[in-house]
């Protein structure tokens, strides 16, 4: 996969109990990335939930970005776990 390609459509998988909301987390990731990258927020409140998303993600996601404590990174990592997905990671627990 080229580096383009990862960034053309993300995923933000945003935990329901992160310091962020996913309002600001979409705001910011839209501002940082651009108009020209396909953003998905989905908030999470638990870690079937945070799989689940993930796994729905890859589905249309070049790259899939948890964001929360360590329980949503290994909840994501584990739904795109076998796909071409890139994780991307943002502390926010």
């Amino acid at each position: 996969m080229s580096y383009d390609r990862a960034f053309r459509n993300v995923a933000a998988i945003v935990s329901g109990a992160s310091r962020l909301g996913a309002d600001a987390v979409s705001a910011s990731l839209k501002r940082h990335l651009g108009p020209s990258i396909a953003l998905r927020v989905h908030s999470v409140s638990s870690s079937e939930e945070a799989t689940a998303a993930a796994r729905d993600a890859v589905g249309n996601a070049d790259t899939v970005i948890a964001m929360g404590g360590d329980g949503t990174v290994a909840d994501v990592a584990t739904g795109i776990f076998g796909s071409d997905a890139v994780l991307g990671i943002v502390p926010a627990g």
